[in-house]
């Protein structure tokens, strides 16, 4: 199974699961974003970390989201991602489950563009 196919199936799930362990805004990027993915791809999660954050909750936390999923999973924090493309990363992200979307709104959540009518 394609990461974007578990996900798409379990969105609700995994926002909860990243709740329960005390981490927050979790944002997918990789080749599920880019619609990449392949049935050997996994799914790449970035996590906020907060003060009670160890190494050991991301660990769990990679290992029940997998469990759930039936993919593989990496989970990060901004920190742990390496320099050279981080701020690449951290533009591109997306939450895996998008606030609801107002009406008329693209397939990624957005509005569209309000454009003025032409003038006569």
């Amino acid at each position: 199974m394609k990461p974007s196919e578990a996900l798409a199936a379990h969105r609700d799930e995994l926002r909860e699961l990243v709740g329960r362990h005390g981490l927050a805004r979790p944002r997918v990027y990789g080749s599920v974003l880019s619609r990449a993915d392949t049935d050997e791809s996994d799914l790449d999660l970035l996590v906020e970390a907060t003060a009670r954050t160890t190494l050991f909750t991301l660990v769990r936390l990679e290992r029940a989201a997998q469990e759930l999923l039936g993919v593989r999973v990496s989970i990060l924090t901004p920190g742990f991602l390496p320099e050279k493309f981080r701020d690449r990363v951290l533009a591109q992200a997306e939450p895996p489950l998008p606030m609801k979307a107002p009406a008329h709104a693209d397939d990624r959540g957005r509005r569209p563009r309000r454009t003025q009518p032409p003038k006569p």
